[in-house]
């Protein structure tokens, strides 16, 4: 429902950023205000970025009497699993930059 269009390298480091918050396994409050900080972003972008990703199914979401908590889904592990295993094909490869 947002116009804001993510790849899947982007999409990828949005949820790392919110797996260091611990939502792989556990809903985690997720204000805008510390998402907006760790996305480099507006509050109002940061708001985006998360309703996409939940929209693409990438994240979970709870309302907890009006405040909001997300969780990476399996299909954001998976994305992220992906990631992973480009970013370590990228190190271990020859000619890869020390």
């Amino acid at each position: 429902m947002t116009d804001l269009a993510l790849n899947e390298k982007t999409k990828a480091i949005y949820l790392t950023e919110i797996l260091k918050l611990g939502a792989k396994e556990e809903f985690i409050r997720a204000p805008t205000t510390l998402l907006a900080k760790l996305f480099g972003a507006s509050q109002q972008t940061a708001s985006r970025i998360i309703l996409s990703l939940l929209s693409e199914g990438l994240l979970e979401r709870k309302l907890i009497d009006g405040v909001t908590f997300v969780k990476i889904s399996d299909k954001g592990m998976s994305l992220l699993q992906r990631f992973k295993r480009e970013v370590d094909e990228i190190f271990n490869s020859p000619g890869s930059y020390s």
